[in-house]
């Protein structure tokens, strides 16, 4: 049958085997993260979910969205080493990233209103970088469409978001002009974009 014949043709092969297909599956993995630099083609970003390790570049063709700027906040795919951290990222796209209100809070959890969505954001405090988010609060928050709701990946206050982006290019065009040139940003040509639905958590 075809799954037979399936198998037999990933066994036959040199370089590829079932077992090594599950293996490699089961070591990527996908967080959110921000992108502090673009130039000359390579990407530095950091992950939010190793916070305080050292950023991690990649080719600008693992970019999945046109346009890549410092500051945007995107959701990154990546292998994962014996560790259980990021040792190479596999691709990168663009998350949702808007203006809202928290509408309520609990002790792990709550929601956040979006004016343009129909419904609210649901976000958990772990993936929020305000200490103490209280109702009323406008916040910047990046968020996916998971299983047919809406899944905050990353929350912070609006001010620090500003003043994140304005360092990070400031310092990308501090580097550019030591050569005399241009930020890369303006620069290189927009990548293919490719559609990538969210796994479910």
């Amino acid at each position: 049958n075809v799954s037979t014949r399936k198998a037999k043709s990933a066994r036959s092969s040199p370089n590829r085997s079932p077992e090594r297909y599950e293996k490699e599956k089961n070591s990527h993995e996908t967080t959110a993260g921000r992108i502090n630099k673009v130039q000359d083609g390579v990407v530095t970003i950091s992950l939010f979910k190793e916070e305080g390790v050292s950023n991690k570049e990649f080719s600008l063709d693992k970019c999945e969205y046109a346009n890549p700027d410092v500051g945007d906040i995107v959701n990154v795919e990546y292998e994962r080493d014996e560790k259980g951290s990021c040792s190479r990222i596999l691709r990168v796209q663009k998350i949702l990233t808007k203006i809202g209100t928290v509408k309520n809070v609990g002790p792990v959890s709550g929601f956040i209103i979006v004016k343009t969505e129909q419904e609210d954001v649901y976000f958990e405090r772990n993936c929020c970088q305000i200490a103490q988010p209280v109702e009323g609060d406008t916040v910047q928050v990046s968020y996916i469409h998971s299983c047919g709701k809406l899944k905050a990946l990353h929350i912070c206050d609006v001010e620090t978001q500003s003043k994140d982006k304005d360092e990070g290019e400031q310092n990308q065009v501090s580097s550019s002009a030591k050569g005399n040139e241009l930020p890369a940003r303006f620069k290189f040509r927009a990548c293919c974009a490719a559609s990538h639905s969210a796994p479910c958590p």
